[in-house]
């Protein structure tokens, strides 16, 4: 399945939007990468499934890639 470039920055930007909640450090993450960087990191590793859980006021947690409950 191939992903289009829209929908690609549109999780981007979500993520981004969704900053503010308490993401456990991720083993992987760089501490000097920027957070865009990192929200395309996580993004790329997410399933289709996980990032539309996203999409709605809560969402449970994501534990393989240390996201928490919100």
């Amino acid at each position: 399945m191939r992903i289009s470039a829209s929908v690609r920055r549109s999780t981007r930007h979500l993520l981004l939007a969704c900053a503010a909640i308490p993401f456990a450090p991720m083993a992987s993450a760089q501490p000097a990468s920027s957070p865009e960087r990192r929200a395309e990191a996580l993004a790329s590793k997410m399933t289709l499934e996980e990032k539309a859980s996203l999409l709605i006021s809560t969402s449970p947690a994501i534990p393989r890639l240390d996201i928490a409950d919100y």
